[in-house]
């Protein structure tokens, strides 16, 4: 039946299909495409630590999605974890990976304003950068010391040692558990 309709329709507007008034068709973005995939990947690897990740989906300002910490029970420790996910290969090329793992990390190209606003958030954030064909990540805490600062922006440490598997889990923890450090209260008067 919307093969009939479909049919019809072309006969009846004297085209082939609804791109060719347009010259070109509807297309995803190939970037877009591949670092769904990334952040799908790392959101899996949370979710085998039994953690909880809250994409962020709308107003996405730097930050892909927050993780609730929670401990082998499921229990939620009110501890967060802010997660941004970078898909590019070009950190993982022979001659890229091989210097980063002589040096003991990568150093991810970031806009200065990317790392002020992971620096400056009141919940830790770490820097995942994704390899699609070893299907593998590395994390990096986005903190002062993690960051070299250049005249085009910012590079961020991503330590080769820092795999994002079941073993990060105590790793990860700490991290999520100094932005509870950092936030003070003072009462209103």
């Amino acid at each position: 039946m919307a093969r009939r309709l479909w049919d019809r329709w072309k006969v009846m507007s004297g085209l082939s299909s609804p791109a060719r008034r347009y010259g070109r068709k509807k297309a995803a973005s190939a970037a877009g495409h591949v670092g769904t995939i990334g952040e799908n990947f790392v959101e899996s690897v949370f979710l085998e630590l039994q953690w909880g990740p809250v994409p962020v989906g709308k107003h996405d300002a730097g930050t892909d999605f927050f993780v609730q910490v929670r401990d082998r029970e499921l229990t939620e420790l009110g501890l967060l974890l802010g997660v941004q996910v970078k898909s590019e290969t070009e950190y993982f090329g022979a001659r890229v990976e091989a210097r980063a793992k002589a040096r003991g990390f990568w150093e991810y190209k970031a806009r200065q304003v990317d790392v002020e606003y992971w620096l400056d958030h009141v919940i830790p954030h770490v820097l995942v950068i994704f390899d699609r064909g070893s299907k593998s990540a590395y994390w990096g805490h986005v903190t002062l010391d993690a960051v070299r600062w250049t005249s085009r922006g910012a590079r961020v440490r991503i330590p080769t040692e820092n795999r994002l598997d079941q073993s990060s889990g105590e790793r990860l923890l700490s991290v999520a558990a100094e932005g509870r450090r950092s936030v003070s209260w003072s009462p209103s008067s």
